[in-house]
């Protein structure tokens, strides 16, 4: 029984209800308790499933709570609402409702769907849904007769809605694996294949690499030039030649046409520079992108923030300019990846949970590259690579590490052309399904709303008030918290040291032996915030301070320099 009821002298008079309904607030007659945390490495595979926000994310042998069960996304996918009729373990990013004697649970259930509680997300970083927000929701409660009146009528109009959206939801995703064909076709270079058959002068692997070469050797010297004269502030790195012998690790995976090679991305990048902290103004004003900037249905930037530099987040540090390509380190399955094409974000700021890909474009495309990221090609390895429970991610080196098909320039456009003329075609269709989709929202918040405004079913003036329902609810609500004082009461109590949180550098300071990135990530005082581990990681390797060593398996492990 999880009921809460506060005594309140009158009820704020929202809606225009039916005679036998009540206004009332959800804290009067809901209790959203927290979902408990379950890492990967304590799952074991079994039949109850888990749910995180966006809904079940994998099973295991033990339940923590009974079905049937309501749980809302807290953290994430903030607001989203499921439902699950048999026993569940809920994580820590969810909230979980339990059923009560006095209220019909799918009612609940439906009415939460209408509330759409993402709204009340007031975050500005990490999306994130206080429960008391949800309390203060007023709404109109009607007897139990009509809610189960209500759910009948509910469950036979969304229904066909709800079949409706999920055939076209298998649509967009028969439409995303057939672009995902396509990406694998033109980079295994079987797109452009009866191009190829009638051209004589195209280059050999060789020659592509001598002209990587070249402009490496060119680009260097010009950069050295711009640092030596003040016009930048990052000293460029010498170019380390490459040779196709390079390459046998990629060519292993996929064999490539002829005239073709890999090379790693790495080897076709500029530097990308970081705001110096000498350089920001207070009262400066510039545009912000992080990884909420990115739709990544369409890898497109959707939107942006505005900030003065005495206001900007941490994370604030790449400084952007046009044709670079976003690629969120965090998570990245979900493809939050753009390229920078508007004039408006040339020169501005990126948060350092990107990777900030910037191609030598002397004689590789940014569009072509972008194309290819884009693809499970390239995405897929890094999934597998990805280290946190929490926010799992990968570090930017992974991403440069990763082998990338090269062509000639003639070729490369070619292929763009292509992948532009059939994604535009596949582009239509997506975007006519989307409106579908949200014609069959719009359509059942419509439905909703009526529900919950007593417009949707015909009352019984025989039915119980809600009035009395009420106060039957505040009676349930006493028997809880007397069984739930009793439990506690009877439980064993167990005393739990608070951890002690060290830093980076206490942590390998303590440690004899190199520590895996994963431990000294859990073990810092930055475990809540894997972007700002990365980041200050990455100052403590960049500065010397600390050393990292070779891989072992998907593991890369670290120590403290040796200052003797």
């Amino acid at each position: 029984m999880h009921l809460l009821v506060d005594s309140r002298k009158e009820q704020p008079e929202i809606y225009n209800l039916p005679e036998m309904w009540i206004n009332v607030t959800l804290g009067d007659i809901l209790i959203l308790e927290y979902g408990k945390s379950l890492p990967k490495n304590s799952r074991q595979d079994g039949k109850y499933p888990i749910f995180g926000s966006n809904g079940i994310i994998g099973y295991h042998n033990n339940f923590l709570v009974e079905g049937p069960v309501i749980i809302v996304g807290r953290k994430g996918s903030v607001g989203s609402v499921h439902f699950s009729n048999e026993n569940c373990w809920p994580i820590d990013t969810t909230y979980f409702v339990k059923p009560t004697d006095s209220l019909n649970f799918k009612f609940i259930f439906f009415l939460l769907e209408s509330l759409n509680l993402f709204q009340l997300d007031k975050s500005t970083t990490i999306p994130g849904l206080n429960r008391d927000n949800i309390y203060e929701q007023v709404i109109g409660l009607p007897p139990l007769n009509e809610q189960n009146r209500i759910v009948l009528k509910l469950e036979e109009v969304l229904s066909s809605l709800d079949k409706s959206k999920e055939q076209l939801e298998n649509s967009l995703n028969q439409l995303n694996f057939y672009k995902q064909s396509i990406l694998k076709q033109a980079f295994e270079g079987k797109l452009t294949e009866e191009w190829r058959k009638n051209k004589n002068d195209l280059k050999t692997p060789q020659q592509i690499i001598n002209e990587i070469n070249v402009c490496q050797d060119e680009q260097y010297k010009k950069e050295l030039i711009d640092f030596n004269t003040g016009k930048t502030k990052l000293k460029p790195r010498k170019p380390k030649k490459i040779t196709i012998s390079s390459e046998a690790k990629a060519l292993a995976k996929i064999k490539l046409p002829n005239e073709w090679l890999y090379i790693q991305l790495k080897d076709a990048c500029h530097a990308v520079e970081r705001v110096s902290s000498k350089e920001r103004k207070n009262e400066d004003t510039f545009i912000y992108l992080d990884i909420g900037s990115i739709n990544n249905n369409k890898n497109i930037i959707e939107t942006y923030k505005e900030y003065q530099w005495k206001d900007a987040p941490s994370r604030a540090q790449y400084i952007i300019k046009l044709d670079d390509i976003l690629f969120s380190t965090v998570r990245t399955y979900l493809k939050n990846i753009a390229m920078i094409e508007e004039e408006k974000f040339n020169h501005q700021i990126a948060s350092s949970g990107f990777t900030v890909i910037r191609v030598l474009d002397n004689f590789i495309k940014p569009k072509y590259i972008f194309k290819y990221i884009v693809s499970d090609s390239f995405v897929q390895p890094l999934n597998e690579l990805q280290s946190g429970s929490s926010y799992p991610a990968v570090r930017n080196s992974d991403v440069f590490d990763q082998f990338i098909p090269i062509c000639s320039i003639e070729e490369q456009n070619v292929i763009s052309e292509e992948l532009d003329r059939q994604f535009s075609i596949i582009n239509h269709f997506e975007n006519t399904i989307e409106k579908h989709l949200l014609t069959i929202e719009s359509l059942k918040q419509s439905v909703l709303r009526k529900a919950f405004e007593g417009k949707l079913s015909e009352q019984d003036s025989n039915d119980e008030p809600a009035s009395i329902l009420l106060e039957r609810i505040k009676a349930e609500k006493e028997q809880y918290l007397v069984r739930e004082k009793e439990k506690k009461n009877n439980s064993i109590k167990i005393i739990i040291m608070p951890e002690e949180l060290k830093s980076i550098l206490e942590i390998l300071n303590e440690n004899a032996e190199p520590i895996s990135s994963k431990q000294l990530w859990l073990s810092s005082d930055k475990k809540d915030d894997i972007e700002e581990f990365y980041a200050e990681l990455k100052k403590y390797i960049e500065s010397g301070e600390i050393i990292e060593l070779p891989r072992n398996g998907k593991e890369s492990f670290l120590k403290l320099a040796d200052k003797s």
